[in-house]
């Protein structure tokens, strides 16, 4: 295993994908091969982490198999991380970021919505602009999105009340897939405190508190059977603690 040293040296690998899992068995038998294949064709580094947050199903038993298969590749090693019990996905990937040797480190959603390849246009964004935060977002030109009505609906409404709450202005906040740096990634891990869907919103608070430069790529995304999100319960969860985030980061 490459052990990092700091942001940028020569032995760091370049990208870690941190892949949250929970009861994602149906998922997961085609999404890891086919990030796995994608970061095979790559001509640098990388590694692929799953994160098992205490599934009750056959996740961590495929997903171990499914990652064995794929780190026969020089230039991709894999890991299975597991949470003894389910905490949320917040909690895993921040167990993601604190195992993760990238120069880069990715979120990835088990199903895939956005495919892996996306990642190619978060880093060139990322290393132009010096981001420490490149979010995939749904909501900005170039993304291209194959989703239900009323969650585009909901989505805008949540982003509407963000910025009614003085968050960072970005346009889609919640999409699952957002590239760190290292080092903010590892900050994360340290800090991070949000263990459910909040923790996007802690992320971006944490980014601008610390005078982070934070990025918006539109990406590619389709909706998949299946979500755990629901968005009346969730929903109403998720402003209740976007209020209480907001109070936490700006006390009056």
């Amino acid at each position: 295993m490459v052990i990092s040293t700091g942001v940028g040296t020569p032995d760091m690998l370049r990208l870690s994908v941190v892949v949250p899992m929970f009861n994602e068995a149906e998922r997961i038998i085609k999404s890891i091969p086919s990030m796995s294949a994608w970061l095979r064709a790559q001509e640098w580094t990388s590694e692929l982490l799953g994160v098992d947050d205490g599934s009750t199903d056959a996740t961590a038993r495929l997903a171990d198999k499914l990652l064995c298969e794929a780190t026969g590749a020089s230039l991709v090693l894999t890991r299975l991380l597991q949470n003894e019990s389910n905490r949320g996905k917040g909690a895993a990937v921040r167990h993601g970021f604190a195992e993760s040797n990238g120069r880069w480190v990715l979120i990835c959603d088990a199903d895939e919505s956005t495919p892996l390849s996306e990642a190619s246009r978060l880093m060139t964004v990322a290393e132009e602009t010096g981001a420490a935060l490149t979010i995939g977002s749904r909501a900005v030109k170039g993304a291209r999105v194959k989703a239900l009505p009323h969650r585009v609906l909901f989505g805008r409404i949540f982003q509407k009340f963000t910025l009614m709450l003085r968050m960072p202005p970005v346009a889609d906040s919640q999409c699952g897939f957002k590239l760190y740096d290292h080092t903010f990634a590892k900050r994360v891990a340290l800090e991070g405190v949000e263990d459910g869907y909040l923790m996007d919103i802690e992320h971006l608070l944490m980014a601008e508190r610390l005078g982070l430069r934070i990025a918006e790529v539109g990406v590619i995304w389709h909706h998949k059977k299946g979500s755990k999100v629901r968005l009346l319960r969730d929903g109403l969860a998720m402003a209740i603690g976007a209020v209480r985030l907001a109070k936490r980061f700006r006390p009056s």
